[in-house]
């Protein structure tokens, strides 16, 4: 029961930390000198997975604190498997948006690696999906998941990857597409490099999903051996 109402507030800080960003972003707020990438002169926010993903993870990281007071306060047994489910979705997702940003983006933008890292860049590409991780992992109730929930992690991915690639791919122009329709530079090499990068992620963000299970299985397991010990 420890666990879990550390759960809830870890959960609730983290709900109020991206709804901060959200403000921070929508509003055009500087916290810190430098640019906010991920906007971008007329285009929304909206089109980015870095938003998309981290919304869904406040949404769901909210919406499990109040079923985990329920649990606490006795009124329920236990937080219900779909938003368990939905809120695993939500930890791969914005697992993938990190390390996209840490191993590809950040190393390529030409205003330096630390510019990814600024303003409401610093939560939603690090501070909010490293608590996420965290907080599923060692602090969310355990609920096993069958090999097909498992592989439906990357569902999140593939709903954003269609509205990503349709609209890269219906801006090529003799081969090549602006930058404005190509926000992540996946198809700036031509649509071969788009479909290769596209699948690439849907494999990375199934690893992500398989690792986030496993690691969640390995901390009960470890748990339930100390405490029978």
């Amino acid at each position: 029961m420890k666990k879990l109402k550390i759960s809830v507030v870890l959960n609730i800080i983290n709900t109020i930390m991206i709804l901060f960003a959200m403000i921070v972003l929508f509003n055009k707020i500087r916290i810190m000198p430098g640019d906010d990438f991920l906007e971008i002169k007329n285009h929304s926010p909206f089109q980015f997975f870095t938003v998309d993903s981290n919304l869904f993870m406040g949404a769901l990281s909210l919406v499990y604190s109040v079923f985990s007071i329920l649990v606490v306060k006795n009124k329920i047994a236990k937080v219900p498997k779909i938003i368990y489910i939905l809120k695993y979705f939500a930890t791969a997702a914005v697992t993938l948006t990190m390390l996209t940003v840490i191993l590809f983006l950040a190393p390529i933008s030409s205003y330096g690696y630390f510019s990814l890292f600024k303003n409401s860049n610093l939560i939603l590409h690090l501070l909010a999906p490293l608590l996420s991780v965290i907080v599923f992992i060692f602090f969310d109730e355990y609920d096993e998941l069958t090999k097909k929930e498992v592989l439906l992690s990357i569902s999140p991915t593939v709903i954003y990857g269609i509205y990503y690639v349709t609209n890269v791919a219906t801006h090529y122009v003799d081969g090549k597409v602006e930058l404005g329709y190509d926000w992540y530079s996946l198809g700036q090499l031509g649509p071969t490099s788009l479909v290769i990068s596209s699948i690439v992620m849907l494999f990375v963000t199934l690893g992500i999903g398989a690792l986030l299970n496993l690691l969640k299985k390995r901390i009960i397991t470890k748990e339930v051996d100390e405490n029978g010990n």
